[in-house]
């Protein structure tokens, strides 16, 4: 199922109003990969792994060399899936 942006955009302040004080996730694209989105949660977060490495690959890129077919499973999509906090993402296995 795909959100429109401006459907996206107006759950986001709804819940961020109504959230019952809880702190906001990021807003994710939703034409962007898993990659990206798990890179824009990671940033969120402060996560020293969403800045390029040090040969100066992006994060998404990175993601996407490690989670070819036949390596690690996806884990952008778990980051992606349990965005909520940052105990869930450090469960997806990210050092953070």
């Amino acid at each position: 199922m795909v959100i429109g942006v401006r459907k996206l955009l107006i759950l986001s302040v709804l819940l961020t109003c109504c959230g019952g004080g809880t702190t906001p996730s990021p807003v994710l694209v939703p034409t962007a990969s898993n990659a990206e989105n798990a890179c824009k949660i990671l940033e969120f977060y402060g996560c020293a792994v969403a800045k390029p490495n040090e040969r100066g690959e992006s994060c998404a890129a990175v993601f996407g060399r490690v989670e070819g077919p036949g390596y690690m499973p996806a884990r952008s999509a778990c980051i992606v899936r349990n965005s909520d906090s940052l105990d869930a993402i450090r469960k997806c296995g990210v050092k953070c």
